[in-house]
């Protein structure tokens, strides 16, 4: 309605939104296809936190109404989301430490419906989301586990089949709290896949003086193989000494 757009030009898309609604910019919350923009957040009405979706329509310039795609486990669960070249949205949720649940539109460039949700992998959260130019969906996250180094995941989905785990491409250099803030992006032929991520690591004897790690990482075969800038090979999972580094510090007090 448009009563919720100001003199600006700005929109309200919900008073209920979490204080993370679009927290961990990993997660890509807006999709623009052929007239449309799909914009999905994360909400907390009473009943408890929700995953949201509304479209804009480019050419009458109105919104639809909000769609609910399903819950969250709190306010890390919020939405990641992606579009393949036949129009088809897919999204990922809900997870905090817990199997992430995956939903497909059941319509081209329409986020009104979506097929029954699936579940996969164990202790993830933090999911970053692309599609390949042949449909496969791949995705980054962090796994947590209790007595060894947490690990940003990959996992890879071709149309038709199940959620695959491929393996670790970093992980942490101390078996305690750690997050990577993992942004996966294609490059402009849709051929190179980068990696952009911020390791935060925890050494036990400073646990109050975090390191960080802001580092990259490209593939040239879909996130099989992974290499530095200059072409050298990584060998996976890649750590801070490995990975080509952009900056790196440690917290102050």
């Amino acid at each position: 309605c448009q009563s919720q757009q100001d003199e600006d030009g700005r929109y309200l898309l919900s008073t209920e939104g979490s204080g993370r609604a679009t927290a961990y910019l990993e997660s890509p919350k807006i999709i623009t296809f052929q007239g449309k923009t799909h914009a999905a957040w994360l909400d907390t009405p009473p009943e408890g936190f929700r995953i949201r979706i509304r479209t804009l329509d480019h050419e009458s310039g109105v919104w639809s109404e909000p769609w609910t795609i399903g819950s969250a486990e709190d306010n890390h669960g919020g939405p990641a989301l992606t579009i393949d070249q036949q129009g088809y949205l897919h999204i990922l949720f809900y997870s905090h430490h817990h199997p992430f649940r995956y939903r497909r539109s059941v319509r081209p460039n329409d986020a009104s419906e979506w097929t029954p949700y699936e579940e996969f992998g164990v202790n993830l959260t933090y999911p970053s989301l692309v599609c390949s130019q042949d449909g496969t969906l791949l995705m980054t996250a962090r796994r947590s586990y209790d007595d060894r180094p947490w690990e940003l995941e990959m996992w890879s989905k071709t149309p038709g089949e199940k959620w695959e785990r491929r393996g670790a491409l970093v992980k942490s250099r101390f078996a305690s709290y750690s997050q990577f803030a993992g942004s996966l992006a294609w490059g402009p032929n849709h051929e190179i896949l980068h990696l952009g991520t911020r390791i935060y690591e925890m050494p036990p004897e400073e646990a109050q003086s975090p390191l960080t790690t802001v580092g990259y990482m490209r593939s040239e075969d879909g996130g099989r193989t992974w290499t530095q800038s200059d072409g050298s090979a990584i060998s996976l999972p890649a750590t801070p000494e490995s990975i080509d580094v952009l900056a790196s510090g440690r917290a102050k007090e």
